[in-house]
């Protein structure tokens, strides 16, 4: 599924989503695939700003959360998704650092440092991607929410 169709989608077929991914057998395996959805229901939401698509993108990253409670991006994910909607709480943050700390993922903590707004370390974790990495990067929905320029 890509943003383009996704974005496409009436209400009621977002909400058919959230009951589809609470029916899946959760294995490790899924949750790649599930991120991906997800990822891709955030970019559409980007496209076409529908205030259910991104109630709707928030469940079922809460719902991952639930079956994938260690995995960072799950946490980071449902967070971008949460500054869609409103400002991060000093709570939210101590997260989002506390996750930074430890992660060795390039794009996680280039993503971490745009949910922080340290713009700064964007520009400077950005510029050590190589030109594959940027290309790869610039397709991710947290680019939308980085108020700077990647050029």
């Amino acid at each position: 599924i890509n943003r383009s169709i996704i974005s496409k989608l009436y209400d009621e077929d977002y909400e058919n989503m959230v009951a589809i991914v609470q029916d899946l057998n959760f294995e490790k395996y899924i949750y790649n695939d599930l991120n991906s959805i997800l990822l891709e229901m955030i970019a559409a939401y980007d496209i076409n700003h529908n205030e259910v698509l991104l109630e709707v993108t928030e469940k079922m990253a809460e719902i991952l959360l639930q079956h994938y409670d260690t995995y960072v991006h799950a946490i980071v994910n449902l967070l971008q998704i949460k500054k869609r909607k409103t400002i991060l709480s000093k709570e939210d943050k101590k997260v989002l650092y506390d996750i930074k700390k430890s992660a060795e993922d390039k794009f996680l903590i280039c993503g971490i440092d745009i949910l922080l707004d340290n713009e700064y370390e964007v520009l400077e974790a950005y510029g050590n991607f190589d030109e594959v990495e940027r290309n790869l990067f610039k397709t991710l929905p947290i680019t939308n929410i980085y108020s700077g320029s990647l050029e």
